[in-house]
């Protein structure tokens, strides 16, 4: 039997042939607990047709060793199924689930099969992909500059923000998390003194303070300098390229810990600046008004007018909004209590579900609070938050986290009645996935 095209495959049949390259391929964990969750790839056919395939976690030592990135091989026998509904590496409406019957053989083709293809935007594009959690995103850019690799209290989570400059000149942002920021030291080290261009793949588009930025995720991967027409675009339009910042020149900095108590001293004093900490304790409360309606195309309130919408920061007249997170919940130590905002990205994290979603399903219900949300109460989390100067003049505001060190998906597999809790299995499916993005969230 002869071997098909990705554009040839269908949900009807497993007797499929394929000749691909793995142009890559990464582990799929939970960033909070390391857990594997499957093995994940990038394959491009002779056309240049490309699909995401998956292998579950029990078949991962069968085949991670074989799949080698760049190299081409025959695959038969795989289920085709419908691609998932978030956080898709490529824009396939298909994907490639191995199990135990699927075969590999590495093979050398008589007709070259490029190794990568990437979905790059530029910045007007990344406006309109703004908090689209359903495609991942591709970027290019040069390296112009990083920070140092930040850490919050476990020692597994770091994070290092960089600034890259697209081929049209805008400067862009965008936070690495987790052992991706550590990727990036070793490429500026083999680097040194050299213009670094860089490809960095499967991207969340985000928004901090009215800029476009991007983040991390699961999937992300960092090339530099590839042999491919938009790396060697940069180097012809400016042959005087210069390096980033070295990393000599970058003092290592950490996420102090402290007490409820302490900061709310900080929070009462006037002289300290928008600054992050780590904190712990345990959620005594949730209020009832878990969200709000917000604009379609960025993060702003929308004001309701008859059956109309207006963004005034976008100033556009809409007849959609969506709901989006802004939990308030306070949090108790053995010093004090203070009161915290789950913001957007990280409730779609945290939560594993979007915010316009669960006030959907909750409307039906007619509860308060949806129960993804009423059962973090007691739970004892670890937070890193961000103290403003919004937070210093207004001080009976909540305090913005920006991620959260806990698993959900561990207590609720402890709780027994976890599985009559608004559907369980498919809001765990949604929160693996959200979770298997690198702290995607928020500023």
């Amino acid at each position: 039997m002869a071997p098909q095209l990705l554009k040839d495959l269908s949900t009807h049949s497993r007797k499929w042939i394929i000749q691909c390259c793995v142009s890559r391929k990464w582990i799929a964990t939970n960033c909070n607990t390391g857990k594997v969750l499957h093995l994940d790839m990038v394959l491009i056919d002779s056309e240049g047709s490309d699909i995401w395939a998956m292998v579950p976690p029990l078949l991962i030592p069968k085949f991670e060793s074989s799949l080698i990135e760049q190299e081409v091989y025959e695959i038969r026998h795989f289920k085709v199924a419908m691609t998932k509904n978030t956080f898709r590496p490529v824009p396939n409406r298909l994907m490639i689930e191995f199990d135990a019957a699927t075969l590999v053989q590495h093979i050398k083709t008589v007709s070259p099969i490029l190794p990568y293809k990437f979905y790059f935007l530029n910045h007007a594009a990344m406006m309109k992909r703004l908090y689209d959690k359903k495609n991942l995103s591709d970027a290019v850019g040069q390296l112009i500059d990083h920070s140092s690799l930040t850490s919050r209290t476990s020692a597994t989570k770091h994070w290092k923000e960089i600034t890259i400059k697209l081929i049209e000149g805008e400067m862009v942002k965008v936070t690495l998390w987790g052992s991706i920021g550590k990727q990036l030291e070793d490429i500026i080290t083999h680097n040194e003194r050299k213009a670094v261009i860089l490809t960095i793949t499967s991207v969340f588009v985000d928004e901090f303070k009215g800029e476009i930025c991007l983040s991390s995720t699961g999937a992300t991967q960092l090339k530099a300098n590839l042999d491919i027409p938009e790396v060697l675009e940069f180097k012809e339009k400016d042959e005087n390229l210069t390096a980033p910042v070295l990393l000599a020149e970058v003092p290592a900095t950490e996420v102090p810990k402290i007490s409820l108590a302490q900061l709310n001293d900080f929070k009462s004093n006037e002289a300290q600046s928008d600054k992050l900490f780590s904190v712990e304790g345990k959620v005594t409360q949730v209020r009832p008004n878990w969200c709000y309606m917000g604009c379609v195309a960025c993060p702003r309130k929308v004001e309701e007018d008859l059956e109309e919408y207006f963004c005034g920061h976008c100033k556009t007249t809409s007849s959609i909004a969506k709901a989006k997170y802004r939990v308030k919940f306070q949090l108790e130590d053995n010093t004090g209590e203070a009161d915290f905002a789950i913001l957007e990205h990280e409730g779609l994290r945290f939560f594993g579900v979007m915010a316009d979603e669960l006030f959907q399903t909750n409307q039906r219900s007619k509860e308060p609070l949806p129960p993804q949300i009423h059962q973090i109460v007691n739970m004892t989390l670890k937070l890193t938050v961000k103290l403003t100067q919004f937070n210093i003049m207004n001080p009976q505001t909540e305090i913005s986290v920006v991620s959260i060190d806990h698993d959900p998906l561990q207590q609720l597999n402890k709780d027994p009645c976890s599985k009559d809790l608004g559907g369980a299995t498919s809001i765990e499916q949604k929160m693996e996935a959200a979770l298997d993005c690198e702290v995607e969230d928020e500023k």
